[in-house]
């Protein structure tokens, strides 16, 4: 009975948490629930060539009174999305001055070892400190956090590698936070360090909102959460992504690669990266060989052994290219020109590469490729080999997992330990198999009919009266959807305007229970919880 009860609450975890509200719930002895707050937050983002490390800290409040339960015995819950292809690789708890590193073991050891703490079931409990964080897909994850008291906060911190994406034929890296986005309290401005990892990066544009600049390295920037939070609707992958900090490195050179290799054991292999940028020489071809008005398409080939990988590319872009194999590349890439109304090539340029190596990148590259190939690429989730949460891997740090007291001083206010392999946890005969050989393109497309949409808003009732307070203005009419758990709607409100970035609507009489409120304006539309008691 205790295994099912587990396994009921695991699933309906899962269920409800995607797009939830980071809130808090009992878990002994009542049923209440309630609002969480951002009480404060900072990011610090190092930038290399192909990556950048991000590390998150936030310090999460509980909030109101706690009707039904116990309120020394709260747990936190939420959810987040990252950018695409991002991995999660260590994270820190607090417990007033003892910090947890956290182990990566199987999702449903870690799981059931969260539950077993936590005890759900039991009247007579003993209050430890487990925090655990799972992949949900689509770069989107949960977290939980126990015990905490009413109107009292939990530290927590994580890392995460976010990889080079190529936009516009241009590199950048995407930075969607973890904990700014799905909470109903929150400061007014993130601390945002940015620094440089080696001289490859020799400068970097920040972009939040409306503000574009360049980085002052080792510097504090206070960004508004607002750029932060909220969405915009891609029409190119009919997506809805959320907003985040865009960082755009001017990389010294145009096109280098860099290298790892790993001799032995489970993940032996070569691993390349590579960033190509088309060079100047094919536009002087096209201009020489008079091809100028003609549709033309473009291809890169990379050959690896006795193998050939061709990806579609724009005229004047830039790629990336994450490589493992057991082969060696020829440290070359193959440009080849086509007449779109024959089909024939017009013409080949071959584009060499002199070896360049960065000894602080090399290590990550493993995680890259693998990262990207989980979980970008769908394909069999390989955290439990490289050190990532994934469908398979999660993340839990118990009252055992201590960190060495002599470390305190280096981690207590700013950094994060990587996993060591003591620290994945995993049967051998469990692990999954890495392919011999795979190649990931990140090819440049262009943005197509990208727009900002909905902002994020609050709500709040007062003599049955729901009023939105939105954290940004937008132009148009809107409307209100009011559906229960079920998702059958139960009051609708047409052509809506804003007025002082608020709109308020009378709610029918007798509404009790959970009930999700969307807003919707053409084809976009965001939503919050609301709970009516």
């Amino acid at each position: 009975m205790k295994t099912l009860f587990k396994a009921i609450v695991s699933v309906l975890a899962l269920t409800l948490s995607v797009n939830a509200q980071t809130r808090w719930q009992t878990t002994h002895q009542g049923s209440s629930s309630g609002n969480c707050q951002l009480s404060s937050s900072k990011l610090s983002v190092t930038l290399h060539p192909h990556y950048a490390d991000v590390i998150e800290e936030a310090e999460i409040t509980t909030l109101g009174s706690v009707w039904s339960g116990d309120p020394k015995t709260l747990e936190i819950t939420g959810t987040f999305t990252l950018s695409q292809g991002s991995a999660i690789r260590s994270m820190l708890l607090w417990n007033g001055n003892t910090i947890l590193k956290a182990k990566l073991l199987l999702r449903a050891d870690a799981d059931s070892a969260y539950e077993d703490v936590v005890e759900r079931d039991k009247i007579q409990f003993v209050s430890r400190d487990p925090a655990i964080i799972h992949y949900l897909g689509n770069d989107q994850y949960q977290f939980k956090i126990y015990p905490v008291d009413i109107n009292q906060s939990r530290k927590i911190r994580i890392l995460y590698t976010v990889p080079l994406q190529i936009e516009n034929g241009q590199p950048k890296f995407q930075i969607n936070t973890a904990f700014t986005n799905n909470i109903s309290e929150f400061p007014s401005q993130i601390p945002f360090e940015v620094f440089q990892s080696d001289s490859s990066v020799s400068n970097c544009i920040l972009q939040h909102g409306s503000v574009r600049k360049s980085v002052v390295y080792n510097a504090t920037y206070n960004i508004p959460i607002t750029d932060f939070r909220g969405q915009y609707y891609d029409h190119s992958t009919n997506t809805y992504r959320l907003n985040g900090v865009i960082l755009s490195p001017v990389l010294k050179e145009k096109s280098f690669w860099i290298q790892s290799k790993i001799d032995t054991g489970v993940t032996k292999g070569n691993y390349y990266s590579i960033i190509a940028t088309q060079p100047d020489t094919l536009n002087k071809m096209i201009e020489e060989k008079a091809y100028q008005g003609k549709s033309l398409n473009f291809e890169a080939k990379i050959t690896i052994g006795d193998k050939s990988y061709i990806s579609s590319t724009q005229k004047n872009s830039t790629i990336c290219t994450f490589i493992k194999t057991d082969a060696v590349w020829d440290s070359i890439i193959t440009w080849n020109c086509y007449e779109n109304a024959s089909g024939l090539r017009l013409f080949t340029y071959d584009q060499k590469f002199g070896q360049t190596v960065d000894s602080a990148c090399c290590p990550t590259l493993p995680l890259l490729w693998a990262s990207r190939y989980s979980l970008k690429e769908k394909k069999t989730p390989l955290g439990g080999l490289y050190g990532f949460v994934d469908s398979k891997m999660s993340l839990l740090a118990l009252e055992d997992d201590t960190l060495s007291k002599a470390l305190y001083p280096t981690y207590q206010n700013q950094g994060i330990p990587l996993l060591n392999a003591n620290e994945i946890v995993i049967n051998p005969s469990k692990r999954p198999t890495a392919p011999q050989e795979s190649i990931i393109f990140e090819i440049g497309t262009a943005v197509k009919n990208k727009h900002a949409i909905l902002p994020q808003f609050n709500m709040t009732i007062v003599n049955n009266m729901l009023k939105i307070q939105f954290e940004k203005t937008f132009s148009g009419v809107f409307s209100v959807v009011l559906v229960d758990a079920r998702g059958r709607t139960v009051q609708k409100f047409d052509n809506i305007q804003m007025k002082n970035l608020s709109a308020e609507l009378k709610l029918k009489q007798g509404l009790k229970g959970t009930f999700f409120v969307r807003i919707v304006t053409g084809k976009d539309r965001i939503s919050k919880q609301l709970i009516l008691n």
